[in-house]
């Protein structure tokens, strides 16, 4: 019976073991995944803030060229203002999404982590219950005091 007991013990653990690792590695393959859609979600937000501000440079452009104004002293340091801004609000979506993605990655590969030491710790477990199924049991007293 008893031999009955430490396979059923080694089966658990290793089952055990297993599941706890293939769940840290599906976490971590989940949150790679979105990692990377956020990272082409940071891209999209770009591109499209770029052609949103294109578009309103070049409205402005034509409102420029239409009234006569020159494109010199004033309405030119205007547009290179606006240049700058642009440039850094693209910046700051790239970095936002990057960083988001970076920490994904890293929330993955501490859940990773997590299923190695939940796994190592159910081994260590299963190892202790057979070890103490081959112990040898305490006698009891059988001496009586009165």
């Amino acid at each position: 019976m008893t031999w009955f007991v430490t396979a059923a013990v080694v089966t658990s653990t290793v089952y055990g073991a297993m599941g706890a690792r293939a769940g840290g590695k599906a976490q971590q393959q989940q949150l790679e995944l979105e990692a990377k859609r956020r990272e082409e979600q940071a891209i999209a937000d770009a591109a499209q803030l770029e052609a949103e501000l294109n578009d309103a440079a070049a409205a402005r452009r034509v409102a420029q060229a239409m009234s006569g104004a020159s494109a010199e002293g004033s309405m030119q340091s205007i547009n290179l203002g606006n240049a700058k801004t642009r440039s850094a609000m693209r910046l700051n979506l790239d970095a936002t999404g990057l960083a988001d993605a970076a920490s994904l990655r890293l929330r993955g590969a501490n859940a990773r982590a997590t299923g190695n030491i939940n796994a190592i710790g159910t081994i260590l477990d299963g190892g202790a219950k057979i070890a103490m199924l081959g112990a040898p049991k305490p006698k009891a007293d059988s001496t009586k005091v009165s």
